[in-house]
């Protein structure tokens, strides 16, 4: 059986680097796919959240924000109408 998941860490902190990896995988998830973004919230890490934020602008998908600082994006998911 094939799987699904493919689970990767990428401990990047700076736009370049967390850009690149998102722009690397956000277009090869499978719709219901799921980018974690651990260093999301962090006021320490504000280019973690930069680069997320610009990549994810214009995308139909939102940046779901947990209140442990992490968040995450559903690939073809709309947080507003889940189905």
């Amino acid at each position: 059986m094939r799987s699904s998941v493919v689970p990767t860490t990428h401990s990047t902190s700076t736009p370049p680097t967390t850009g690149t990896v998102r722009s690397s995988f956000h277009p090869r998830l499978v719709p219901g796919g799921v980018i974690l973004l651990d260093d999301h919230g962090f006021t320490t890490c504000p280019g973690a959240t930069r680069a997320a934020e610009e990549y994810m602008a214009g995308r139909p998908e939102s940046i779901i924000q947990l209140t442990t600082g992490q968040a995450f994006i559903v690939k073809g998911a709309d947080p507003v109408n889940p189905r």
